[in-house]
């Protein structure tokens, strides 16, 4: 499946363009502020329902001249087209697929997979581990389509308990008998989540190494670690833990223990690459991190998800780069590339190019 066709209006600077794509290669170009970026993001927008920047509100995807923004999208999978349009206001976003507008979340971001490169990524390895979760649930969930209700049902489950502690702590002893039910279901959900996760690290840990390696010249030895202060194996001993904590979770009104405090440690040579590598040994770790996903992707789907470099190239040095785009010429996917300007990018295969400025775009022959 491949993204064909796109119709934006109102996104960010983007006022009004009508796109054809190559289902192999697609290069974005121009100068520095002229919406590279965004319309990169209105793909990404597509097939994940978020942008780029999680920090970001709907009125901030809109152009500032606008109401509303509307990304309309043709995807031909095998014989016969996937339409997808999203209306955005500063309220709310729509989402219609095939003119049906209650469309399965779940099913639809599954099925519309994308990976995004941006420099912002050293912050998956440089971040609070929040940032690692969220990596690794997304490329769980790619794999795993219903990772993702387990998550969201953890997560309701966990505010429902926070707010039962909270209520226990203020005086409202009979909240207890409700922790007690609660306490099941979260470590039903806790003990499902942890086993996903570790399923998942068995088979992407191997393909992970093997990229670092080859980045790398074999300059490192690196190796990923799950992180956690639990035990997940025996549902006895984590209920166990819950009780024991229950005084002082009652106390700081909140949870205490589960998979949203664990972590994963990426480590080369005994030391964590996030307080010990320079810049560039971060960029490569991470930059490994997302090629071994796609490479683990396809090995359980036969298939790639599209590819979304934002600038990427400009991060990295002639080895890395050479090693990228070498990569990228030997997959079957499509990909699009931005950059300032094509001599940026070494020579790839079955490219079309596309010039922006201020907004608006011009395919070039």
């Amino acid at each position: 499946m491949f993204l064909k066709n796109i119709n934006i209006n109102n996104f960010r600077n983007i006022e009004n363009v009508n796109l054809e794509f190559s289902k192999n290669v697609n290069i974005i170009y121009g100068d520095n502020g002229n919406g590279k970026t965004n319309l990169l993001e209105s793909i990404y927008y597509t097939s994940s329902l978020k942008p780029i920047k999680k920090r970001n509100k709907l009125a901030h995807l809109i152009n500032d001249k606008k109401e509303y923004s509307i990304i309309e999208s043709t995807f031909q999978n095998n014989d016969y087209n996937e339409i997808i349009k999203i209306a955005i206001t500063p309220q709310k976003k729509a989402l219609m697929y095939n003119k049906n507008s209650n469309t399965n979340i779940q099913s639809y971001l599954h099925k519309f997979k994308s990976v995004l490169f941006t420099p912002d990524d050293l912050m998956i390895i440089k971040g609070e581990p929040e940032a690692r979760r969220t990596f690794f649930n997304k490329a769980i969930f790619h794999s795993n389509q219903f990772y993702y209700s387990k998550i969201i049902e953890y997560n309701k489950i966990l505010k429902s308990r926070n707010r039962t502690l909270k209520n226990i702590f203020e005086g409202n002893k009979k909240d207890l008998e409700l922790l007690e039910v609660l306490n099941e279901q979260f470590t039903n959900l806790s003990l499902d989540i942890y086993k996903e996760r570790i399923n998942y690290l068995i088979e992407y840990i191997p393909i992970w190494i093997n990229v670092v390696n080859k980045l790398s010249n074999k300059k490192f030895s690196p190796y990923l670690v799950y992180k956690t202060d639990f035990n997940y194996k025996d549902k006895d001993e984590f209920l166990k833990k819950l009780k024991s904590k229950q005084f002082r979770e009652i106390k700081q009104k909140r949870s205490l223990i589960g998979p949203h405090f664990d972590d994963y440690k990426i480590l080369t040579d005994d030391k964590e690459i996030k307080f010990f590598g320079s810049q560039g040994e971060i960029r490569l770790f991470t930059l490994a991190m997302k090629i071994a996903h796609i490479i683990y992707l396809h090995k359980i789907n036969n298939s790639y998800p599209i590819l979304l470099l934002d600038d990427i190239s400009s991060e990295l040095d002639n080895s890395r780069k050479e090693y990228l785009f070498n990569f990228l010429n030997s997959i079957d996917a499509q990909i699009f590339i931005t950059t300032t300007s094509p001599q940026n990018i070494p020579e790839i295969k079955n490219a079309s190019f596309f010039e922006i400025v201020d907004g608006k775009v011009n395919k070039k022959h």
